[in-house]
């Protein structure tokens, strides 16, 4: 289970907190995902489980470990990250999707890391990428080598920020229903920032409304409601309902009040 347990940051002593008091927790082989309007901690969280930032105030646990006392080589190997903006450099996918391994490297790659990598490949379907250059790939294709290189190092958590901005809505779909199947086959903790609501009540287990830095509501995809959207966003909109999902769209023309 990850668990955040009363965290506060600010990113100096004079400027406002980012996050107060902060408490959320999600279980094994589940997603969350963290909603939110831009400016109110999503992606200090990240970085806080990450390591890149530390907390002012509280603590965060992996299971029984307290992460702040686990050191980064050992946390790189519990959790993988994969960011907004990717960039490859002219390495093939093959090589690209190794460098995940690198916390288990001594020196170089054994035949283990290449037999990892090609299975994680294989899983992911995109073995025939293998010896492309990765930035000569389409956004979606690298979106995707990016997923594959961060599982490679078989972690416990994997953490992705806005994993499907600026992708084509066929990509979309696939790393939607890519990581619900990883989650539940790999027993894999994902945490998720997203904006779009209709992708978070497809794919989060659990969903964490924030506002201004605290936990607002956190609950399954029921709790995707116009009122909550509004005490959320600022926003009224209205909700449809087929087949189990859930479609948003805005009142055009209304005044947001």
């Amino acid at each position: 289970m990850l668990y955040l347990n009363d965290v506060s940051f600010s990113y100096s002593k004079r400027s406002k907190p980012v996050l107060k008091h902060l408490s959320i927790h999600l279980e094994e082989g589940k997603v969350g995902v963290l909603l939110g309007p831009n400016g109110v901690g999503k992606s200090t969280i990240i970085k806080l489980i990450c390591g890149v930032l530390k907390p002012k105030e509280g603590e965060i646990f992996l299971g029984e470990k307290n992460l702040q006392e686990i050191q980064l080589s050992e946390r790189s190997k519990l959790i993988s990250s994969v960011p907004q903006n990717i960039e490859f450099s002219s390495l093939s996918v093959m090589d690209s999707i190794l460098l995940g391994r690198l916390p288990y490297f001594y020196s170089f790659p054994c035949k283990y890391d290449k037999e990892e990598t090609l299975k994680v490949m294989e899983e992911l379907h995109i073995l025939p990428l293998k010896d492309r250059l990765a930035d000569s790939l389409s956004g979606g294709e690298k979106q995707m080598v990016a997923i594959a290189r961060s599982l490679v190092s078989n972690p416990r958590i994997l953490i992705l920020d806005e994993p499907t901005a600026n992708l084509d809505l066929k990509h979309q779909a696939l790393i939607m229903s890519l990581l619900k199947k990883i989650a539940k086959e790999r027993k894999l903790t994902i945490l998720v920032s997203l904006h779009d609501l209709s992708e978070a009540s497809f794919l989060g287990d659990t969903l964490f409304w924030l506002k201004e830095g605290s936990l607002l509501y956190q609950g399954d995809s029921s709790s995707i409601t116009s009122e909550r959207i509004f005490e959320t966003y600022g926003v009224k909109t209205n909700l449809i309902q087929k087949d189990g999902e859930i479609f948003i769209s805005l009142f055009a023309g209304e005044k947001q009040s």
